[in-house]
């Protein structure tokens, strides 16, 4: 089925204030559009991570729930805490985004950073000490996250949460993540955690880390 092309100019959620939430996409070649958002820019706001799909001009939970249908317009209806919960954020564990991708079977898997120093800190100030990544998987009933390496400290002065990133292989979901954090002082994963907390070693029945 060829993909059909348009226009869109709605605006799919609304957050906390500030930015607006901040998205990442996958799309399954079948008229399945997956997205996971956060409720704003993660130097605005403690993020939590969400996973949803649109089908059909509805969004949907990860287990299939409908949440309501797409704006059409500039006034979105839909907040991002109404989608599935992938992860809860804190002042020490603010998640943002990296990659998202979908499994043979059609089911979501992410990888995730989350910035761990920044509690009571002026806005800036944070990103000193080592951010984490984490890989999260739904598995058709629920979602299971782990944390599965370090990924430095900021990359520059004044955006605490820009850190090194990671890609998912879009074929080999359980097999392999390919890690780049030589910028920022990434390193392999130890028990500060982020999540579970996880060695490589017992991470690797979801993905082998190759990490540079």
């Amino acid at each position: 089925m060829k993909a059909r092309r348009g226009i869109y100019g709605g605006h799919w959620l609304y957050g906390k204030g500030g930015y607006s939430p901040y998205l990442k996409y996958a799309e399954d070649g079948k008229g399945t559009i997956h997205f996971v958002a956060t409720e704003d820019h993660p130097r605005n706001f403690d993020n939590s991570l969400y996973h949803a799909y649109l089908r059909n001009g509805t969004i949907y939970q990860s287990n299939g729930t409908p949440v309501g249908p797409l704006s059409t317009s500039t006034d979105a209806k839909i907040a991002t805490w109404e989608l599935t919960k992938i992860f809860q954020g804190t002042p020490d564990n603010v998640a943002w985004m990296i990659d998202l991708e979908l499994d043979r079977a059609g089911h979501p898997y992410v990888l995730f950073s989350c910035q761990i120093d920044g509690r009571g800190l002026p806005r800036g100030q944070g990103g000193h000490g080592l951010a984490v990544s984490t890989y999260a998987r739904w598995d058709g009933a629920a979602w299971h996250s782990e944390e599965i390496a370090h990924a430095g400290t900021r990359l520059y002065p004044g955006e605490d949460d820009y850190s090194g990133l990671g890609a998912l292989d879009p074929k080999k979901s359980r097999h392999r993540l390919h890690f780049d954090g030589r910028r920022s002082g990434a390193r392999r994963p130890t028990h500060q955690s982020c999540g579970p907390s996880q060695t490589l070693r017992a991470v690797s029945r979801y993905t082998q880390a190759a990490l540079r």
